[in-house]
């Protein structure tokens, strides 16, 4: 048996040479929704919207010098692979009227920093009054610079390489964006990866060394959770899936779940002598198997959704879960035939037995009391659980300290907001999109964002048109009035890379982009919705309005994963119901099962009410899953509970001896498992793995306390 799973955890283990990490934002988003078509419909016509911030901070107002080094470092940054170009002062177009006349298009620099300080001055004072550089390439308050890397239309590329030769170049700049958060989170992942894994083992090694008296007892549970974790990074290697953020944390979760299984094994081999362990295997192999088998279920629950990153962490969880059972029934028994006896500790016995005595008098003699207890706390999580709101924020998965997010924050309060989203405006007939009445819509749509306090600022093909109306006749904020007017000012910006951002080369589609203050899903859906919202009431007919973008994708799809937490958590219950019903024969029993489990799920969620912490794409998962793991102690109970004939303080004392032991052992297992991602960098890992900790707790205290007074109620 030994050597037969040897040859498939090498076999499997072998597909993890093919491992690589993904870091791309691809997984995390729905490639086949109707949104992802309109996104690339802009990407065909407007080009790429992903950019990365490249801020220079001054002590007070620019001068000729931080003027100088933004020219210098423009030409750096466009030498760099990846980058299809730089927006700054100077590359920019300034539209302006020269000495003769003539429009002029060139950025505020392009030619060099004037010396002369009358000549500084009066540029100094056409940047001032330009209406696409102030907030975007300068601060209002003229102390910080930037430039806007906006990069290939590859979106799913690894910007890997582009982000480092950027920050290269830039120095002690602050450097920002999407591409920089992707970059970081591939970096990061690896680093957590190979940080967790070991953490989680030496913990579990620590805990079965103070339960047992035999290097079994402590190798044993450690091989069964490096095999099922080393076979799901295998499958995955072989079948050439990417380690990303959110199969990262599969190896801690097998290691603590095989951990808690093996432990049965092993608790059961402890109650006898080595010639009767078959007998006492036999007596767990049908919990242990259906642990096994509602964990999976409670993995694939979550596969439900339209993201690959999150059907990818159910398929190849449920696949590691059924694999470690099987390993558990099978592997871990023939270990421990070849190695002799099992023996734990006897702190540990004279522990077990004084808890037994003391919880079968609780549950005997305060059953009312219990329920009351356990009433209450499903009261108050309640109230916690009404404040649960839904929000997903990329950068708000770094703490606080990082540097990542710090020059995230500094940038978006020295300028306006690093988050685009385009509102793309299209024709819906042979009509172009640059008619008069269209373009006074657009004109009026980009006000009416700018107004909300959470929009930065908004750019138009209205911009580049109003400077040139007043460059031609020196009227201020006067649209083009006819369609020759306009297309005269076409032909001159015609040469200009940027324009192409605002107006289709066909000119049927024109995009606003708007800059959200707000990296939170929640507010880039509400700047998205009042946009549409204004178009469909005051836009013109003929013409559609429909927010895009890679950050708006991104947000739409972590609220996605968030709102599918009541269907898979449906599935969830709906599965493992039907797995108790089977096994003990009872519906009314298999319902009372599950109150211990949901209990606690109503904690955890209350919990993040009371703490103001929202549910995102991590803990989004954490009904499912928790509940999947959680049953696992729920099993053992409910059938040792069901299978001890005498009835009484003795009878419940029995059943309690039986799987104390390995339950509060198995649970420690898999909170210590979890609670092991409490220490990662990423704040959403951090919470998924201290909720579901505390969901694994505080559901084996109420399999201990709450669920005999259920059982028992019924039977009597």
């Amino acid at each position: 048996m030994l050597s037969l799973w040897c040859l498939i955890v090498a076999l499997l283990m072998a597909g993890g040479l093919r491992l690589e990490v993904d870091s791309s934002t691809s997984s995390f988003l729905d490639t086949g929704s109707p949104e992802w078509s309109v996104y690339q419909r802009s990407l065909a016509s407007h080009g790429g919207d992903e950019f990365i911030a490249v801020v220079l901070a001054g002590s007070g107002t620019y001068g000729p010098d931080e003027l100088e080094r933004v020219r210098k470092l423009q030409l750096e940054l466009e030498r760099v692979a990846g980058v299809r170009r730089v927006d700054s002062l100077a590359s920019v177009p300034l539209i302006r009227s020269g000495k003769d006349g003539e429009i002029l298009l060139s950025g505020a620099v392009e030619d060099g920093v004037p010396e002369n300080p009358r000549e500084f001055a009066g540029l100094a004072a056409m940047i001032r009054a330009d209406r696409i550089a102030p907030g975007a390439l300068i601060s209002r308050d003229e102390r910080v610079l930037a430039l806007n890397v906006v990069l290939d239309d590859d979106v799913s590329g690894d910007r890997t390489d582009t982000v480092a030769e950027i920050r290269k170049a830039s120095g002690s700049a602050w450097v920002t964006g999407v591409p920089v958060f992707r970059t970081e989170i591939n970096k990061d992942t690896l680093v957590e990866t190979a940080t967790l894994v070991p953490l989680t083992c030496a913990l579990m090694a620590v805990l079965f060394g103070l339960s047992f008296r035999s290097r079994v007892g402590v190798a044993l549970p450690l091989g069964i959770g490096a095999l099922a974790s080393g076979s799901s990074l295998g499958v995955m290697g072989w079948l050439g899936t990417a380690l990303s953020l959110s199969t990262m944390i599969l190896p801690s979760i097998l290691v603590a779940l095989g951990c808690a299984y093996s432990m049965h094994i092993l608790a059961a081999a402890s109650r006898g002598p080595a010639r009767e362990l078959e007998t006492h295997v036999l007596e767990v192999a049908v919990p242990v198997a259906l642990s096994g088998l509602t964990t999976a279920l409670g993995f694939l629950a979550i596969s439900t959704t339209r993201i690959t990153a999150i059907r990818e962490l159910s398929l190849f969880g449920a696949f590691g879960v059924l694999v470690l059972t099987a390993a558990s029934l099978s592997a871990a028994p023939a270990a421990v035939a070849l190695s002799g006896e099992v023996r734990r500790r006897r702190a540990v016995n004279r522990s077990v037995e004084a808890l037994c005595q003391f919880l079968a008098r609780l549950i005997m003699g305060h059953s009312r009391s219990v329920k009351l207890f356990w009433a209450a706390v499903f009261a108050v999580s309640l109230v916690g659980l009404s404040r649960v709101t839904i929000s997903s924020n990329i950068i708000e998965w770094y703490s606080e300290s990082a540097p990542v997010r710090a020059e995230y924050t500094l940038t978006r309060e020295a300028l306006s907001g690093i988050s685009p989203v385009n509102i793309l405006v299209e024709s819906q007939s042979e009509n172009v999109a640059t008619d008069p009445e269209v373009l006074r819509a657009v004109y009026q749509l980009g006000n009416y964002l700018e107004k909300r306090a959470d929009v930065g600022k908004v750019l138009s093909l209205a911009d580049p048109l109003l400077m040139m109306r007043r460059a031609m006749t020196g009227d201020e904020d006067v649209l083009p009035e006819t369609q020759d007017e306009i297309q005269q000012y076409l032909l001159i910006l015609d040469s200009e890379d940027q324009i192409r951002d605002l107006v289709s080369a066909d000119q049927r589609s024109l995009s606003l982009m708007v800059r959200v203050n707000d990296n939170g899903s929640k507010a880039i859906a509400a700047v998205a919705d009042a946009a549409e919202e204004w178009w469909d009431e005051s836009g013109p007919r003929g013409f559609s309005a429909t927010a895009t973008g890679i950050m708006y994708e991104f947000a739409r799809e972590q609220d996605a994963i968030a709102r599918t937490q009541l269907s898979s958590l449906s599935l969830a219950l709906f599965g493992m119901g039907a797995v108790l019903w089977s096994v003990l024969g009872s519906f009314r029993n298999a319902v009372l099962c599950l109150v211990p489990n949901l209990l606690p799920i109503a904690v955890a969620y209350g919990g993040m009410g009371y703490l103001g912490l929202p549910i995102d794409a991590a803990t989004a998962c954490l009904g499912s899953l928790a509940l999947g793991v959680a049953v696992d102690d729920t099993v053992h109970v409910a059938l040792s509970i069901d299978s001890v004939s005498a009835k009484g303080l003795g009878g419940l004392r029995d059943a309690l001896r039986r799987v104390l032991f390995p339950v509060a052992v198995s649970s420690v297992a898999i909170a210590i498992g979890f609670g092991a991602l409490a220490v990662s960098e990423f704040v959403l890992i951090r919470n998924l793995g201290a909720l579901t900790a505390v969901i694994v707790v505080v559901c084996w205290l109420a399999d201990l306390t709450l669920l005999p007074c259920l059982l028992l109620g019924r039977r009597s």
